[in-house]
């Protein structure tokens, strides 16, 4: 279709209201448009005529785009494209708000409508075509403010003060009252109005004309409240320093910038004021000006012509999706789309672009293999130079996942080792290996366990193919604890070994300590040999295995002391299992110890003297659910006085001189829904 040219514009139909037309009105539509055309086309006006016999030609092609659904679709939106496109010059003669909000200028739309042509859009439709605002912007003062301000101009003054002080300069009216500054308040502005009102009334208008005037001026003024008054002062003010900068832009003929408002404002003046009175003045002398700090030039696209609202956020064309405006990735600096290179440093939009893709597949080149480190080398190259061309929070997301992955099995294989499960191990360095097969060379230490568990696990393999071949059964059980010793979970050795099982600990017990830790002592078996002790601890009761890593492994000389548990939370429920394992067999059955909950008291208790008493203040543990604190004469135990803490760690105690107290500090805890205590 020829780009002046568009159905919905001839048929004088608003395509921003496509539901409203099937199929049987647009057949209406057009048959009354060609009959409008055929008493056209006999016209005589040459033009007119013309015009009529074109659209008369081109009647069958409307009549196919417009009733077919897909073709019509198609229609409505390029009427749409077309519409908004001749709409936007309007955008000239609006203010944008500080806000955002954008007000047309009186009879700006019906002008730009008439301009267009463009039958069946009224006035009504363009405020949501063009986001309008409806009405006028609000006055940034009140009306009964605005109607004092018109009362001062009346007397040829600017402010309260000038107006008051005006009479006050009078020598005719004898007024004994100081003169008014810019820094006078409201009682001083209504101490000098009460004087200069009450001498009005004893002039004569002969020795003052202007005497009704300046009294209707005062009436105006007193009538108004503090408030109002204090409003009036400031905008009064406001408004008189803005007249030099209102005078600039009545001079204006181009469309006004946010950048060249603020060039025009005092350095003293307060903006919050400032902006709001240049809005409404803007508006009512119908002068173009953008007060947001958002750009809002137009441009047009070099694509398809449409004028379109551009500043440093138009990229893309709305109408075409065709790149009207690109940033450099390395400096930033918004420009032409066309640009080959940047006009601030040079970058090369072709040449770095196809460098920042091949980094991009380095990168997850570098992931696959599992070189971290290399990938995140290419990622900072990126991000220097690139961030526009690639989306770098993709990247930074698969680097992360790549990093939590290689965390995961590094973890795992790392744990089995250190645990002697070296069959695990070098099951979870294969896994790693098979994924990410540049980790282990590019990473020393993780490889020499691997090598460690490999090595440990053949000589496990040694022994239990020998094992198998003899018929001796105590050189086969033999065999098979040796294997036990080198890999304690081959398989082969620890599906013998079940069947000589250790004996289990007796005697188990668990018990809070005063420090908040829990102290866990059992009695281990009359045969320890090669026997080493497995403690499992959960909030719920654990269900350990021989693949399961103990919390902790301790020897047959710590058990005789006991282990103590100092990583418990205070108040928190806690289950252990503790059993024998020898040769990577637990024992049968195992004791379960639990619940049991460890209490911390608080900590670093200080308490100063003061002139009244004592300050005390204390650490509370991080899960306490209350602290209480008592107090008590020393000898008189038995009456204790409680001192309130609240959700403090601090608080003041008033004590009488020569008393000595005992202080009593009571930590609570929630567990379940019962509020325990540790004193």
């Amino acid at each position: 279709m020829p780009l002046e040219e568009c159905y919905c514009q001839i048929l004088g139909i608003n395509p921003y209201k496509e539901n409203e037309y099937d199929e049987r009105k647009l057949d209406g539509i057009i048959k009354k448009a060609s009959d409008r055309w055929a008493k056209e086309s006999t016209n005589i006006d040459d033009n007119v005529r013309l015009t009529a016999s074109k659209r008369i030609e081109m009647q069958s092609d409307i009549a196919d785009a417009m009733l077919e659904p897909e073709s019509r679709r198609k229609e409505f939106e390029e009427g749409r494209r077309r519409l908004k496109s001749k709409l936007m010059p309007l955008l000239k003669k609006c203010i944008i708000m500080e806000d955002g909000r954008i007000y047309a200028f009186p009879k700006a739309v019906n002008d730009q409508l008439a301009k267009i042509g463009w039958d069946g859009i009224t006035s009504e439709d363009v405020p949501e075509i063009l986001d309008l605002q409806e009405g006028r912007p609000e006055p940034p003062i009140s009306s009964n403010v605005s109607s004092s301000f018109n009362y001062i101009q009346n007397v040829k003054a600017s402010t309260p003060a000038e107006a008051l002080n005006s009479l006050i300069a009078n020598p005719k009216l004898k007024i004994q009252c100081h003169r008014l500054t810019d820094t006078s308040g409201v009682s001083s502005v209504k101490g000098a109005m009460a004087e200069c009102y009450t001498r009005l009334g004893f002039v004569k208008l002969t020795d003052f004309p202007e005497q009704n005037t300046y009294i209707e001026c005062l009436r105006k003024l007193k009538a108004l409240s503090d408030d109002e008054l204090e409003s009036l002062i400031k905008y009064s003010r406001c408004y008189r320093d803005l007249m030099p900068a209102m005078d600039a832009l009545m001079g204006e003929c181009a469309y006004i910038t946010r950048d060249q408002i603020d060039g025009l404002l005092p350095s003293t003046i307060d903006p919050d004021m400032a902006i709001p009175i240049l809005e409404s003045f803007c508006y009512k002398k119908s002068i173009g000006a953008n007060f947001s700090k958002k750009e809002s030039s137009l441009v047009r696209c070099p694509f398809c012509l449409s004028l379109l609202k551009g500043g440093d956020d138009a990229m893309v064309c709305p109408n075409c999706g065709m790149a009207i405006r690109a940033k450099c990735p390395r400096c930033k600096k918004i420009q032409d789309c066309t640009n080959k290179v940047c006009i601030s440093c040079g970058f090369d939009f072709v040449k770095d672009t196809e460098r920042a893709r091949r980094l991009a597949v380095s990168f997850r080149t570098n992931l696959k293999k599992g070189n971290v480190r290399a990938a995140r080398a290419d990622l900072a190259a990126i991000k220097d130079s690139y961030s526009e061309n690639i989306k770098v929070e993709t990247l930074e997301y698969e680097l992360q996942r790549c990093s939590e992955d290689l965390d995961q099995y590094s973890t795992a294989a790392t744990k089995a080792y250190k645990n002697g499960r070296y069959y695990a191990a070098l099951r979870a360095f294969n896994d790693l290996s098979k994924k990410y097969p540049e980790v282990l060379p590019n990473n020393p230490e993780l490889d020499t366990m691997r090598r460690s568990a490999e090595d440990c696990f053949e000589l496990a393999q040694e022994s239990c193919l020998a094992a198998n071949k003899t018929t001796d059964k105590k050189e086969k059980l033999d065999l098979y604890i040796k294997a036990a010793e080198h890999c304690m979970d081959h398989p082969a050795a620890r599906l013998f070994l079940r069947d000589y099982p250790p004996q289990g600990v007796t005697d188990c017990e668990a018990v809070a300590t005063k420090t908040g830790t829990i102290m866990i002592k059992f009695t281990p078996p009359a045969d320890s040999k090669g026997v080493s002790y497995c403690i499992y601890r959960g909030t719920e009761i654990p269900a350990p295995t021989e693949d399961t890593d103990p919390f902790e492994v301790i020897s047959k000389h710590k058990a005789e002391t006991g282990y103590e548990d100092k990583t418990v939370e205070s108040g928190v429920k806690y289950h252990y299992i503790l059993c024998s394992r020898r040769w990577g067999v637990l024992s049968r059955p195992m004791q379960h110890i639990g619940p049991v909950v460890a209490f911390e008291n608080v900590k670093k208790v200080s308490l100063d003297s003061t002139e009244e008493g004592f300050h005390i203040s204390f650490e509370r543990p991080p899960r306490a659910y209350a602290v209480r604190i008592s107090r008590c004469l020393k000898g008189d135990e038995e009456n204790c006085t409680d001192i309130d803490v609240g959700d403090k760690n601090e608080c003041d105690d008033f004590c009488l001189v020569g008393n000595v107290y005992i202080y009593y500090f009571w930590t609570e805890y929630k567990v379940g829904n019962v509020i325990e205590s540790s004193a």
